[in-house]
């Protein structure tokens, strides 16, 4: 079952015991003082840096990373199509409407490939200028 097929990786011990109690096996807890993550503080920031170098490493050991909201819901197993689509290198969710080029944060399915690790690379690089330019401004 899919249960078993994943890798949990809470970030602060409130999402740990949450996991534990799914009784979820696979669970890599990756302690994180998290504080306030409203988008727009800095520690938001930080935070997204810190789980981009997460999901790169994982890229680089041959690790597919698939990032959800914690709070998805699922009508039915998705991992099986996923399993199909291997020749592509990202699969994103969608906001808004049919013809907009928009994608959602909440659903990343990214297979341990060149271009996705390129592009994780590129993401590090831009949160790491954001966060040194906004350093400097202080």
């Amino acid at each position: 079952d899919l249960l078993h097929q994943v890798l949990f990786v809470p970030t602060d011990k409130v999402g740990e015991e949450a996991v534990r109690d799914s009784g979820a096996p696979n669970i890599l807890p990756l302690s994180y003082a998290s504080g306030n993550l409203a988008y727009g503080q800095r520690a938001f920031f930080d935070f997204e840096l810190f789980r981009s170098r997460v999901v790169m490493k994982l890229l680089q050991h041959d690790v597919p990373v698939w990032l959800i909201e914690a709070d998805s819901t699922w009508f039915a197993n998705p991992t099986y199509v996923l399993s199909e689509l291997r020749d592509l290198d990202v699969i994103v969710g969608q906001d808004g409407g049919l013809t907009w080029d928009l994608p959602e944060s909440g659903f990343i399915f990214m297979n341990a490939t060149a271009n996705a690790r390129a592009m994780q690379a590129a993401l590090i690089s831009q949160h790491d200028t954001v966060l040194r330019a906004s350093d400097q401004s202080v």
